[in-house]
């Protein structure tokens, strides 16, 4: 009878493992695999990410519909019963500046100015973004390396945490009408920081070939989150690194800064939440070529 019970268990135990399934999120153009792409299942108003190899595992039994999605991606809503262990996202993107080239001989400088002691944390899944417009023209200029401020302390002093593993994503967007419109980038950039990141993060997009162009463009940080040593996102409500701001406007571009919360699909101005403007601190390492 002990025995028949064991392997009652056994069974049922097993059978229990057997209806998670592996999948994985690829873009559909390049055939590259899309880390951290958020899963919802709508029904249960429940949601994760995938991990940083783009997997992810769910229960074959759940019912109802999935959202995955990722920022720089459609949408993509399906039954869990439909799904395959491949999913192809498609990227947004619709059109990138021709490759114009220009002569060999460049100067390259670093634009912007000093971070002050402010600082903005985000949760997971919020967004920060920085509408930035050149002084004059800047035809043949190209950004080289995007410089990012951070700080290493956590939101409360409840838990003075002293390691952590985070990641988030740099997107770059054209401008229309003052808000983020065409993807630059094929893909958004994965950065990964911890606490013996230098303070000012260098993110090099010299091979990308993005124009400083003078309509002006945006740059966003999408927060992703903490990991594990499996590169699991950690469930936190305010994540290390938080991001350095400015009150000073700079005199080799304008900028606006604005916040996009989770829960939200408009950007909203950052001079609607405090009693004066800031600016996201961040600098810009560019290249300015002869002709």
């Amino acid at each position: 009878m002990r025995l028949y019970w064991y392997l009652s268990f056994f069974v049922f135990f097993t059978a229990k493992l057997c209806v998670a399934q592996n999948y994985t999120i690829i873009d559909s153009q390049s055939k590259e695999l899309i880390p951290f792409a958020a899963i919802e299942i709508l029904d249960k108003n429940e949601g994760f990410f995938t991990n940083e190899e783009g997997n992810f595992f769910l229960d074959t039994t759940e019912s109802g519909k999935i959202k995955i999605s990722c920022l720089g991606y459609n949408n993509l809503i399906t039954e869990n019963k439909l799904m395959t262990d491949t999913i192809f996202l498609t990227p947004k993107l619709e059109s990138l500046s021709e490759v114009v080239v220009y002569s060999s001989k460049k100067e390259t400088k670093t634009i912007g100015g000093k971070s002050k002691n402010m600082a903005w944390y985000l949760g997971q899944h919020d967004q920060l973004g920085l509408f930035l417009k050149p002084q004059g023209d800047s035809k043949q200029s190209f950004i080289e390396e995007i410089l990012i401020p951070i700080g290493k302390s956590p939101a409360t002093t409840e838990s003075k945490q002293k390691q952590f593993e985070s990641v988030f994503r740099l997107h770059l967007f054209s401008n229309e009408n003052n808000q983020p419109n065409i993807p630059l980038l094929k893909t958004p950039i994965i950065v990964h920081c911890n606490e013996k990141s230098n303070k000012l993060l260098r993110v090099d997009i010299s091979n990308k070939n993005i124009q400083f162009a003078n309509e002006g463009l945006f740059i966003c940080l999408e927060m992703i989150g903490e990991i594990d040593n499996d590169g699991q996102v950690i469930e936190k409500k305010n994540f290390v690194p938080n991001f350095k701001y400015t009150d000073k406007q700079n005199k080799d571009f304008s900028s606006h800064s604005y916040f996009k919360p989770s829960n939200s699909d408009k950007w909203i101005s950052v001079d609607k939440f405090l009693d004066k403007e800031f600016f996201l601190a961040l600098k810009l390492v560019i290249s300015v070529h002869e002709n």
